[in-house]
């Protein structure tokens, strides 16, 4: 290769430093000549958050850090179509819930929240043109 490989290195099982390839390498290059890096993660808020947590917390962490805008989704339309026993009211509550304790869980190992989003299922599936969207796909 005529330009230096784009290496990452990432936490082992041991906490060793790991030495990772990169795929995609020339798209990786232009999207950071383009703009920065964006993460996107979702969770549905059927339950509690527990200690496996930690384990996404972990690496949306490493992104917040690297300095990477991170945008987590509450999946709380899936978690009411999950059971449809918890009421909106429980879900919303449940919503406000798991922010406090993601942004906690984040805070106290030292990552910066700046860049860090927060969105709901709810605030976009539920509009007009998704809904449109999905019957117009069913009609085909």
């Amino acid at each position: 290769m005529s330009s230096p490989n784009v290496c990452v290195l990432m936490k082992g099982p041991t906490d060793n430093l790991v030495l990772l390839e990169v795929l995609g390498e020339e798209k990786l290059k232009q999207v950071l000549q383009e703009r920065e890096v964006k993460v996107y993660w979702g969770t549905a808020t059927t339950g509690k958050p527990h200690v496996a947590y930690f384990v996404p917390m972990s690496k949306i962490a490493d992104f917040l850090k690297a300095g990477c805008e991170v945008t987590i989704l509450f999946a709380d339309l899936h978690a009411f179509l999950d059971n449809m026993k918890a009421p909106w009211e429980l879900l919303e509550l449940r919503v406000q819930y798991y922010e406090q304790v993601i942004k906690a869980m984040l805070e106290s190992i030292g990552v910066p929240l700046d860049k860090l989003k927060f969105i709901k299922g709810t605030d976009f599936q539920l509009s007009r043109q998704v809904s449109q969207l999905k019957v117009t796909a069913m009609c085909y």
